[in-house]
């Protein structure tokens, strides 16, 4: 079912509720451009659309997650930052200090009070925190809905989970888009923004497991904890590396637990067990809990965990196959992003392996891809492109300022007739 902006998560556009429309219905009107994706690449590439139209154009914006915070930036943790600076971070192409101008004006010096910053100390050589960020995406998506008008277009936000894409077996030159709620949209070009995945899942659902802690709220958990005296005293073993295990470090911190954190480097970390993916004041604060002695990083591998006696028990495999047992009050998934599109959480991602739309890559980053933002197979020599994290190797290693640049030339080919 499409959610209305009246529902929480769509905090950035309360009470703007003519902003998520009803999906055309099969057989009615058609999509000039269909995106799927609404986080990073997905906003910047609509507010880079709109701002280029030149005749009246209908788009539509498709999200399984929150519009404009995406997965990446829809974190409650008011401290985790982004580990880029201020400067850098505009998701407007041609405007390098949009970012920095809106931390300056109301909508963005409120976002700031609420993580507890004031927006005149707040410059261009910030780092600004990832819930902060989600909310400059969220107005740059919004801003970019509300002037379409202005050239007879509309952007159309849609909260849905897109399952199956396919070229229309009855309608030539267009695509047809299936969601999980058997709804179909019809368009002439579609662009995938798929941005970051949830985190790997491990294979296990106890009560005592947090599967995805990325804006977790660990506080009633942790509340919940303090009244048993064994699981007071027990460590939190932390599965993972980078900015989610970070999140969950500071969100366990926030929420008053200030027992041992024992980390564990997932399987396949993309970062390594050190926090390089975090800013310099996170790892600074990372680094201080270590010396502190109350987070350690683990010397072996994350084994296995199982329910014991009411709790749990977690096995690590040491040098020569030993096996040390721990008994957590929590296990905490942080595992990085899924990036293994065989492996990934994502019904559309299989639906373009299945149809060899995408393909496996040895690197992990995604799917290949021929030449700039054109997918493989069926979808080669049609106006079907991909752009972040589902072309190779578009992160981590690709900065906000190479993607705008890619974001822009993305543009030019989607509003392009010929294109």
């Amino acid at each position: 079912m499409n959610k209305s902006a009246e529902d929480p998560e769509y905090s950035f556009t309360a009470g703007d509720a003519e902003a998520y429309r009803a999906p055309i219905a099969a057989g009615g009107s058609v999509y000039d451009i269909l995106i799927v994706g609404a986080g990073f690449c997905g906003s910047a590439l609509s507010a880079a659309l709109v701002e280029g139209l030149k005749k009246p154009t209908l788009i539509a914006v498709l999200d399984r997650f929150p519009h404009g915070p995406g997965e990446s930036f829809r974190g409650r943790n008011p401290i985790l930052t982004v580990p880029e600076r201020v400067k850098d971070l505009s998701a407007a192409i041609d405007r390098p200090d949009h970012f920095l101008k809106w931390l300056q004006d109301d909508t963005g010096a409120k976002a700031l009070y609420d993580c507890g910053l004031k927006h005149d100390s707040f410059g261009a050589e910030a780092f600004p925190p990832r819930r902060v960020y989600g909310e400059y995406l969220g107005r740059v998506l919004r801003d970019a809905h509300f002037g379409a008008g202005a050239t007879g277009s509309r952007l159309d936000l849609f909260r849905c989970d897109a399952t199956e894409i396919r070229k229309d077996p009855e309608r030539e030159g267009l695509f047809y888009l299936k969601t999980a709620e058997n709804e179909i949209f019809r368009a002439k070009k579609v662009i995938l923004a798929l941005g970051a995945e949830a985190p790997v899942r491990l294979p296990f659902d106890f009560p005592s497991v947090i599967q995805n802690s990325r804006g977790f709220d660990f506080k009633p958990v942790i509340d919940e904890m303090k009244k048993d005296e064994q699981k007071n005293a027990a460590p939190v073993i932390l599965y993972g590396e980078g900015t989610p295990a970070a999140d969950a470090i500071i969100g366990l911190r926030i929420a008053g637990y200030e027992g041992l954190i024992i980390q564990f480097p997932s399987d396949t970390p993309l970062t390594g067990a050190d926090f390089s993916s975090v800013s310099p004041e996170i790892e600074n604060f990372l680094q201080s809990q270590s010396a502190a002695g109350s987070l350690r990083v683990a010397n072996a591998r994350f084994y296995d965990a199982s329910e014991y006696e009411g709790g749990l028990l977690v096995r690590s495999e040491g040098k020569a196959g030993k096996l040390f047992e721990y008994r957590p009050a929590l296990l905490v998934n942080a595992a990085p992003a899924e990036t293994r599109l065989s492996k990934a959480d994502n019904p559309l991602t299989q639906d373009l392996l299945r149809i060899k739309a995408a393909l496996p890559h040895a690197s992990g980053a995604g799917a290949a891809t021929l030449g700039y933002f054109n997918l493989t197979g069926v979808f080669a020599e049609a106006p079907f492109f991909a752009i972040g994290a589902l072309t190779v190797g578009a992160f981590p290693d690709i900065s906000t300022k190479e993607l705008r640049e890619r974001i822009r030339k993305l543009r030019d080919i989607a509003l392009d007739p010929e294109g």
